[in-house]
């Protein structure tokens, strides 16, 4: 249903989620020629991770370690480290019950400690993962009440989310006017 690449010098790492609540990733050499039409190669599969009940929709990875975040149908946000024995760091439940459909990063974090959840409630919510809290809860415009967020581009510290709802419009989302 979504996938997620992490590049290091030597390995490139590809996550995906799936409609079966996992998420499994692969450990590819960089430098690799890559053909979507070869043959499957079971040697490259690394592993599987478990944390969903439901359906896997979104998933984004770390821009410089071994972390990746999936969120899902189930409304659980997962953050995983496949570098520890045990991967599952934390999790982020929403507090509506709505399912979550979109997760990122926030690339203007130098640390990328923090992470923006889009909600199936028209609902973005900015965590901080190292300390388990909300940071920030955006909602959507007066009448736009019925729409899902799809997708989001979060540059939270710059004061702005790109959203893109269910009804193909995108809009520019300010933190200080939640």
């Amino acid at each position: 249903l979504c996938c997620s690449c992490a590049n290091s010098t030597n390995e490139i790492l590809l996550f995906s989620g799936s409609a079966a609540s996992t998420v499994r990733y692969w450990r590819l050499p960089a430098g690799t020629d890559i053909n979507i039409y070869d043959p499957y190669d079971g040697l490259v599969e690394e592993g599987e991770l478990r944390g969903h009940e439901e359906a896997v929709w979104g998933i984004t990875s770390h821009p410089t370690s071994l972390q990746t975040v999936s969120c899902g149908a189930d409304g659980i946000t997962c953050v995983w480290d496949i570098s520890l024995p045990n991967p599952l760091v934390t999790t982020f439940t929403s507090e509506d019950g709505a399912p979550a459909t979109c997760v990122d990063y926030v690339r203007s974090d130098p640390e990328s400690s923090m992470i923006a959840v889009g909600y199936l409630s028209s609902v973005i919510v900015v965590y901080n993962i190292p300390e388990s809290r909300i940071l920030s809860t955006l909602t959507c415009e007066p009448g736009a009440a019925n729409e899902s967020v799809n997708s989001l581009a979060s540059y939270f510290s710059y004061g702005i989310v790109i959203v893109v709802y269910s009804e193909k419009e995108t809009r520019k989302k300010d933190k200080n006017k939640s």
